[in-house]
């Protein structure tokens, strides 16, 4: 979050490898202290405060990242926003061509979708409102360090070599 130029409409990548963020649509868009989205101390790395990214339905960010379709592993740490409704929490990252969502769909954290279902299609939202560890492929997912695989994933690779990974400007 805090290399996120909110004058530019850029979400910088701090890894050095060019795949910065363009925000599409910066409706709701917002940067926050992450106490105020309910951050345990623990995702902080030292003292100071790291800042977090949020938007809302509308807000689009596209990141140039074109996914291998068989060869992909994606991370990322998000969460809902407690005050959003249930009816508004829908995919937060997700591919730009083929139907993916990496963490989040339908109001459930914990969820993942590769042109078919990874985790179980009918499962609660395994972790509610909080803070989500995501590590997916095509055919497995672990949130916060927990296998959430069904037994007999239905995911596919992805069609597309042109996939990207995007929030909310994708499939």
């Amino acid at each position: 979050g805090d290399s996120f130029d909110y004058d530019n409409m850029f979400w910088y990548d701090k890894s050095g490898n060019g795949r910065t963020g363009k925000v599409l649509n910066s409706a709701g868009l917002g940067v926050i202290n992450p106490s105020a989205v309910g951050a345990t101390h623990e995702l902080n790395r030292n003292e100071q405060e790291e800042v977090v990214v949020y938007g809302s339905e509308s807000t689009e960010i596209l990141f140039p990242v074109q996914l291998n379709p068989v060869n992909y592993t994606v991370f990322n740490l998000c969460k809902y926003l407690a005050a959003t409704s249930e009816t508004d929490k829908e995919r937060i990252l997700e591919s730009t061509i083929d139907d993916a969502s990496f963490g989040f769909i339908d109001g459930r954290s914990g969820a993942a979708y590769s042109n078919g279902w990874i985790t179980p299609k009918n499962e609660t939202s395994s972790f509610g409102d909080q803070w989500v560890l995501s590590a997916q492929q095509f055919d497995l997912y672990r949130g916060n360090l927990q296998d959430l695989t069904m037994a007999n994933p239905e995911g596919k690779p992805l069609n597309s070599s042109s996939n990207e990974l995007a929030i909310n400007a994708g499939h």
